[in-house]
């Protein structure tokens, strides 16, 4: 009975250390306030710029299809228009994706 007790001990006890081990990694998650770094490297306010960098990419795009669509005269025109939205936004979301709009 001592030898498990003294094993379930020796387990606990192991384990509490991993935690903190773990626990104190730099680099891991995220670390806390605003200026603090996240898990991709960045901090809130690099990831609040490339957001906002993002939407005025979206808001361009939306604006160029407005000025087209509206500049169209006929149903051709229009799925001209509609064709170079889709093939920009899908650009972008290729961009996002591959980390260049960061």
């Amino acid at each position: 009975m001592r030898k498990l007790t003294a094993l379930l001990i020796a387990i606990i006890f192991v384990f509490g250390i991993s935690v903190a081990v773990f626990a104190q990694m730099p680099g891991q998650g995220q670390k806390g306030p605003s200026g603090a770094k996240t898990k991709a490297g960045l901090t809130f306010e690099d990831r609040k710029a490339n957001f906002l960098s993002i939407i005025d990419e979206r808001i361009k795009i939306l604006q160029d299809a407005k000025a087209c669509v509206t500049a169209a005269k006929t149903p051709t025109e229009m799925q001209k228009c509609r064709q170079q939205i889709r093939a920009e936004q899908k650009e972008l979301r290729q961009d996002i994706k591959e980390g260049k709009k960061k």
